[in-house]
C-alpha cells in the first residue's frame, strides 16, 4: 500500500473487517477445542467414561457414532467455514478489501493471529502434560509435522479468507451500480 492508500482509509471499519474473522475464529476453537476433549476416547475422557459404562458394544458403538456425527462437523464447519464468511460479509458492508495488497493485508493479519493461538495452544497442551522442561522440548520436536501441517492449514485458511473478503468487496461494488 502506498501512503495516499493508507490515508483514505477510515480505521474502524478497516480493523472491523481485518479483525473479525480473528475473533470469529477464537470464538469458534473455544467451542471447538472443549468438544474434542469431551469426545477423547483415552482413559479418563468424558466419553471414555460414558461409553465405559455400558458394557454393551452396540450402545457403545452407537454413542461414538452420535457423538461424533452430531458434533464434530458443526464445530469443524464453523472453524473452517466462519472467518471466511465473515470477512465475506463485512466486505459486502465495509468493502476495504479492495485491491489485491489489501487482501493480502488481511490475509497476513489473519495468519499472524493464528500462529499465536497455535502458539497459546501448544503451551497449554505441554502444560496440561506437567512434563519436565526437557521432556517437554522432546514432545514438542516429535510434534514438527503436526505443526508443519497446521502452519500450512493456517496458510491456506488465510489465503481462504483475504479471497474471500475481496470477493465480498467485488461485489459490493457490483451491486452498488
Amino acid at each position: 500500500m502506498d501512503k495516499s492508500e493508507l490515508k483514505n482509509i477510515p480505521l474502524r471499519p478497516f480493523m472491523a473487517v481485518i479483525m473479525a474473522p480473528v475473533v470469529v475464529f477464537a470464538l469458534a476453537n473455544a467451542l471447538f477445542l472443549p468438544i474434542v476433549g469431551a469426545l477423547d476416547i483415552s482413559r479418563g475422557g468424558f466419553l471414555a467414561d460414558m461409553v465405559a459404562s455400558t458394557n454393551n458394544p452396540f450402545i457403545q458403538d452407537f454413542i461414538l457414532i452420535i457423538a461424533s456425527v452430531c458434533c464434530l462437523p458443526l464445530s469443524a464447519a464453523a472453524v473452517l467455514v466462519g472467518p471466511a464468511l465473515t470477512s465475506f460479509l463485512l466486505n459486502l458492508k465495509y468493502p476495504m478489501l479492495t485491491s489485491r495488497s489489501r487482501a493480502i493485508w488481511g490475509g497476513v493479519v489473519f495468519f499472524s493471529f493464528y500462529m499465536i493461538f497455535q502458539v497459546i495452544y501448544r503451551v497449554f497442551q505441554l502444560i496440561s502434560m506437567r512434563l519436565p522442561i526437557y521432556f517437554a522440548l522432546m514432545h514438542l520436536l516429535g510434534l514438527f509435522a503436526p505443526i508443519c501441517l497446521s502452519s500450512l492449514a493456517g496458510i491456506v485458511l488465510s489465503c481462504i479468507v483475504a479471497a474471500a473478503g475481496r470477493f465480498g468487496a467485488l461485489k459490493h461494488s457490483n451491486w452498488r451500480v
